[in-house]
Parts: structure tokens; C-alpha cells; sequence
């Protein structure tokens, strides 16, 4: 009770019933120690996250007031209008922060439960790409699309799936530099959704923390990640059911999308 030690109880003599609650109090005592190790680690966890979730946050704000103060302090109309333009771009990187963090907590809660209707993935990735296109623009990509030419209707939720398709796309464009591919096919009665782009020489991507909160495969670019986005993909297709994995290929990576037939809506 008083001091931190490795040792458990010993006894001598034969009385069973002291050998079986010296038995059962060093039972005790390994439990004890497997959930103070959980604790520490979770608390490290948390700590972990919260300077990540601050350094993201504070990365954007810190931008903001600094482009604020320089559209003050000039009287170019083309300046200001560059200046309101970067703005608007921040304001958005930051909404997305926020996005990103608040559906993680959401979906971290075992009680939240996501209401499943029939939604029609064609048209919601349409969707999402059509609110992309000066992103797309602005970076002078033009996404190379392989879509179903009719409906492909899945039991889910169109807010979860607007999120998916938002992360990926996003994920896309931040570390794509040439090339973005985007394919979603019926093959053998499963649907199947492929997003790649094309990476810079020389970033690393450990394909294993992929998926895990907080990883970033370029660190220094914290901009417009919390590296939440693809933990968020992750957990939403899983809690349909689904399966999604990232690969490499020499300088393209790649995150595939299996929808079942635990998803499909058969058509009438």
C-alpha cells in the first residue's frame, strides 16, 4: 500500500486457505498494476492530444492575425483583396480543424449511433468534388475520375459519408502534387471507392499509423491538418462495416474503400 514495488506476496507453510488468499490478493495486485499502466497511457494520450489539438488550432489563429493586421494597415485595393482572400482561406482551414475535432470526440462516444437510410454514393461524391473545384483549380489538378455511370445505393448515413468523401478528397489535395484519382466501381456485387494522389520525393508515409489519430506524414505542414481526417474515414467505415486499407506504390499512395453486401440496398 505505502511503497511502489515489482514483488508480489509470498507465504510458506501448507494452510490452503492462506495460500489461496495470498493467491487471490496477487491476482489483485497484477490487475492493479495492468490498469494503472492503461491509465498512464491514456494519460499520456491526453495530454498528447491536447498540445497537438492546441499547436493545430493556434497555427491558423497565429496566420489570421497577422494577415488581419496587413489588410488594416494598407490602402492597395489589390493588396487588401489579396489579404481577404488568404483570410477566407484560413478561416476556412480552420473551420475544418474544428470539423475534424468535433466528429472525432462525437464518434470516441460508444453511445453516439449514426441514423441509416438509403443513400446514393454516385450523387454525394459528385457532390463533394463539385464543392472542391477551385481547390482543384487553384492547385492546377484535374482529377482523373472513374465513376459508376448509375446509382450505387448503400444503407448509411449521407452525413457520414459527406465526411468521408470531404477527408479524402482533402487529404488528396494536401499532399497531392500533380495527380488525384478518384474511382468508384460496382465490382462482384461490393462497392469500391479508390482515392490517390500523387506524393512528393522524399516525404515517407508509414502506412501502419496511417489511419491512427494525430499522424502526419510531414509534420511541419500543419496548416490545414489535425491529422484527424483519415482516423475519421477509418471509424466511419468501419462502423459500417466496411473494410479500408492505404498502400504504396512507388510514388502514389493509395486508400481503398470495400462496401459489402451488409451495405448494398438491392434495387427493385
Amino acid at each position: 500500500k505505502n511503497h511502489e514495488t515489482n514483488k508480489l506476496l509470498t507465504g510458506g507453510g501448507n494452510n490452503t486457505e492462506i495460500n489461496a488468499l495470498i493467491n487471490q490478493m496477487n491476482q489483485l495486485i497484477l490487475l492493479q498494476r495492468e490498469i494503472a499502466k492503461e491509465y498512464q497511457i491514456k494519460d499520456e494520450g491526453f495530454k498528447e492530444a491536447l498540445t497537438n489539438i492546441s499547436h493545430d488550432i493556434r497555427t491558423p489563429l497565429t496566420s489570421l492575425t497577422g494577415y488581419f493586421q496587413l489588410l488594416v494597415e494598407t490602402e492597395d485595393e489589390a493588396e487588401r483583396k489579396k489579404y481577404l482572400a488568404i483570410i477566407q482561406t484560413r478561416i476556412g482551414h480552420l473551420r475544418n480543424i474544428l470539423e475534424d475535432l468535433f466528429t472525432y470526440t462525437k464518434i470516441q462516444d460508444h453511445h453516439y449511433q449514426l441514423q441509416q437510410k438509403n443513400c446514393d454514393l454516385t450523387r454525394i461524391l459528385q457532390k463533394n468534388l463539385l464543392s472542391y473545384y477551385e481547390e482543384f483549380n487553384r492547385k492546377n489538378i484535374e482529377p482523373q475520375l472513374i465513376l459508376s455511370n448509375k446509382p450505387l445505393i448503400v444503407l448509411s448515413n449521407q452525413v457520414a459519408l459527406d465526411r468521408i468523401f470531404s477527408n479524402l478528397i482533402n487529404n488528396s489535395l494536401n499532399h497531392g502534387k500533380n495527380y488525384v484519382g478518384i474511382r468508384l466501381v460496382e465490382e462482384k456485387e461490393q462497392v469500391m471507392i479508390v482515392f490517390e494522389n500523387d506524393v512528393e520525393e522524399g516525404v515517407v508515409i508509414d502506412l501502419e499509423n496511417v489511419f491512427t489519430r494525430f499522424y502526419k506524414s510531414d509534420p511541419a505542414r500543419t496548416v490545414n491538418s489535425t491529422g484527424l481526417g483519415l482516423t475519421i474515414v477509418k471509424d466511419f467505415v468501419e462502423s459500417m462495416d466496411g473494410s479500408i486499407q492505404a498502400s504504396m506504390n512507388r510514388n502514389i499512395f493509395r486508400i481503398q474503400i470495400i462496401l459489402t453486401d451488409k451495405n448494398r440496398v438491392k434495387p427493385n
